[in-house]
């Protein structure tokens, strides 16, 4: 079944970094290394990509929520499930600060699952479990339709365990179930309630996690347990949050994980001090690094 990989660009700075992402996939994708890229482009501005089995495609979003944290995301996985249409097998996110390893074939739901997420790396706004849900995930929870949830996550990198709250730096959905397009509605209907908005969303980091607070009820409401995949942790590693992760749970060589997600820390072999990195990878990145300068 058709695979598609969706990366979106904000700023010309996050170029290097897709084009990094784009080489990762070709050259360490396994199965999913041929994968169609839809690249979109938030700013007509932002200079293009070139490469094989590459769209480029304008963000299309509500001007409304242009200034809103993480609302390009959302539109840009709405967008894709248009484009792509219900018979492409996996829908697959991908953060632009993000690095294939090995071939993350835990991607390719199949026919065995309608959904691969991890969950996320730290508390933020998660509620522990057990605990009555905040004024915020009550909100959340009523506008889409549900009461709660028995469904519970460890995060992993603080071990804490949490109602329902899932990571969105890499993950995989079928079209099919439409639920990107859901996803825009509900995230749009709360980012714009002034209500919520002046009150349980008020502050900076409420309005950050918004986007995957709403993705979680979503996957609570619409997904079957047993439909549900939840990766492991060589899956969207944080080796942004490397030095918080406890010594159990830290990668020590990067060629052991699978898809890593660095955001602002540096991917030279030479300055990346607290993971080991092996070759060919070491070779590789250097390429890489030297290309994209």
């Amino acid at each position: 079944m058709d695979v598609v990989v969706i990366i979106l660009l904000e700023s010309p700075e996050q170029i290097k970094s897709a084009r990094i992402l784009i080489d990762s996939l070709r050259s360490f994708g396994g199965g999913l290394s041929t994968s169609q890229v839809y690249l979109f482009k938030s700013d007509p501005h932002i200079p293009d990509i070139q490469g094989t089995n590459l769209k480029i495609f304008p963000l299309e979003m509500d001007a409304r929520l242009k200034d809103f944290p993480l609302a390009g995301k959302v539109a840009a996985c709405a967008q894709a499930e248009k484009i792509a249409g219900r018979d492409c097998g996996s829908l697959i996110w991908m953060n632009p600060e993000t690095l294939v390893i090995k071939p993350p074939s835990l991607l390719e739901l199949g026919n065995e699952s309608d959904l691969a997420i991890r969950p996320v790396h730290i508390r933020n706004v998660g509620i522990p479990a057990g605990a009555p849900l905040d004024d915020y995930w009550a909100g959340i929870y009523k506008s889409i339709g549900l009461e709660g949830t028995a469904s519970t996550v460890e995060s992993f990198v603080d071990g804490q365990q949490l109602w329902a709250y899932y990571n969105t730096h890499v993950f995989s959905a079928d079209p099919a179930l439409e639920l990107f397009g859901l996803w825009q509605e509900h995230f749009a209907r709360l980012a714009l309630d002034r209500g919520f908005q002046a009150g349980p969303c008020h502050d900076v980091i409420h309005k950050i996690f918004l986007h995957q607070a709403v993705l979680s009820v979503l996957i609570e409401k619409l997904i079957p347990a047993a439909r549900l995949r939840l990766l492991p942790p060589d899956y969207s590693y944080p080796y942004n949050l490397q030095d918080r992760i406890p010594a159990g749970r830290r990668a020590e060589v990067l060629n052991d994980l699978t898809v890593m997600v660095y955001e602002q820390r540096p991917i030279d072999p030479v300055k990346m001090t607290d993971i080991a990195v092996e070759e060919p990878l070491r070779s590789w990145l250097g390429k890489e690094l030297e290309i994209n300068c």
